[in-house]
Protein backbone atom coordinates (compact mmCIF):
# COMPACT_ATOMS: atom_id res chain seq x y z
CA UNK A 1 0.00 0.00 0.00
CA UNK A 2 1.19 3.49 -0.84
CA UNK A 3 0.31 5.87 1.98
CA UNK A 4 0.23 9.65 2.18
CA UNK A 5 3.09 10.62 4.48
CA UNK A 6 1.10 13.48 6.07
CA UNK A 7 -2.17 11.69 6.87
CA UNK A 8 -1.07 8.02 6.76
CA UNK A 9 -4.15 7.38 4.60
CA UNK A 10 -3.96 5.33 1.42
CA UNK A 11 -2.68 7.50 -1.41
CA UNK A 12 -4.84 5.74 -4.01
CA UNK A 13 -8.47 5.88 -3.01
CA UNK A 14 -11.82 6.75 -4.53
CA UNK A 15 -12.66 8.57 -1.30
CA UNK A 16 -15.69 6.45 -0.41
CA UNK A 17 -13.73 4.27 1.96
CA UNK A 18 -12.60 7.37 3.84
CA UNK A 19 -15.99 9.02 4.32
CA UNK A 20 -18.20 5.93 4.34
CA UNK A 21 -20.60 7.15 1.66
CA UNK A 22 -23.22 4.71 0.56
CA UNK A 23 -24.84 4.60 -2.85
CA UNK A 24 -28.03 6.02 -1.28
CA UNK A 25 -26.05 9.03 -0.02
CA UNK A 26 -24.62 9.70 -3.47
CA UNK A 27 -28.06 9.37 -5.07
CA UNK A 28 -29.52 11.81 -2.54
CA UNK A 29 -26.81 14.39 -3.22
CA UNK A 30 -27.28 14.01 -6.99
CA UNK A 31 -31.05 14.46 -6.62
CA UNK A 32 -30.54 17.67 -4.61
CA UNK A 33 -28.13 19.08 -7.18
CA UNK A 34 -30.40 18.14 -10.08
CA UNK A 35 -33.42 19.68 -8.34
CA UNK A 36 -31.57 22.99 -8.02
CA UNK A 37 -30.77 22.85 -11.72
CA UNK A 38 -34.38 22.24 -12.77
CA UNK A 39 -35.81 24.82 -10.34
CA UNK A 40 -33.25 27.41 -11.36
CA UNK A 41 -32.19 27.97 -7.76
CA UNK A 42 -28.62 28.47 -6.60
CA UNK A 43 -26.53 25.37 -6.23
CA UNK A 44 -25.69 24.37 -2.64
CA UNK A 45 -22.09 24.05 -3.80
CA UNK A 46 -21.68 27.83 -3.95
Amino acid sequence: MVADSFTDLPAASNGRDLVMLRKDDANEMAADLNRCETEGSQSPLF
